[in-house]
C-alpha cells in the first residue's frame, strides 16, 4: 500500500491529533506521539486487551506482545476486573462498548481497585461528551478510535504506560 492510499484509510475523527481536537467526545482523542524514551525501554509490562471482538482483542495482543511485554486478554469488563483484582496489571487497554460491563464503567471500577493500573480506552464510538469529562476526572485523558494503525496503538501504549511495572 502506499502512503497516500494509508490517508484514505486513515482512523477517524476520534484518533485524530491533540493539535486539532473535535468537539465532544473526540476532543479527548488523539494519535499518538512516540515518547523519546520509549525507544530504549526495556521494561516489561502486564497489559490487559479487553474486547468482546476476539479478532480485536487477538490483533491488539498482535501489535502488543512484540514489543517485549506479556499481554493478556478478557472478553469483557467482568472478566477484566476479576483479572485486575488478582493483582499485576500495570495498563488496561479496553474497548468502550462491551456487554457485561463497558469501558466507562470497567475504568471506574478499576481505578477505584487500584489507582496505580492505568485505563486507556479504544473505542469506535459510542462516547457522550460526560463519559469524556468523567474519564478525564479519573486521569484517562486517551481515547485511541477505531480503526487504527499498528503504530497507533504502540505509541499509544507507550504513552499511557505507568512509571515502573507493579511486578518490579
Amino acid at each position: 500500500m502506499n502512503p497516500q492510499d494509508r490517508k484514505s484509510t486513515a482512523p477517524p475523527a476520534a484518533a485524530q491529533s491533540k493539535q486539532e481536537p473535535a468537539a465532544g467526545a473526540d476532543a479527548f482523542a488523539s494519535k499518538a506521539l512516540m515518547p523519546p524514551q520509549m525507544a530504549q525501554d526495556k521494561r516489561k509490562f502486564r497489559i490487559l486487551c479487553v474486547d468482546d471482538d476476539k479478532g480485536m482483542r487477538n490483533a491488539e495482543k498482535r501489535i502488543i506482545a512484540p514489543l517485549g511485554h506479556d499481554v493478556e486478554t478478557a472478553e469483557n469488563g467482568v472478566e477484566a476486573l476479576e483479572r485486575v483484582m488478582q493483582g499485576g496489571i500495570d495498563l488496561v487497554v479496553s474497548d468502550f462498548e462491551m456487554p457485561k460491563m463497558n469501558g466507562f464503567e470497567l475504568a471506574e471500577a478499576v481505578i477505584k481497585h487500584d489507582p496505580g493500573v492505568r485505563v486507556m480506552i479504544v473505542s469506535g464510538g459510542g462516547l457522550e461528551e460526560w463519559h469524556c469529562k468523567r474519564l478525564a476526572e479519573l486521569g484517562i485523558t486517551h481515547i485511541l478510535g477505531k480503526p487504527f494503525e499498528h503504530q497507533d496503538l504502540e505509541n499509544a501504549i507507550g504513552m499511557n504506560l505507568p512509571p515502573e511495572p507493579q511486578s518490579e
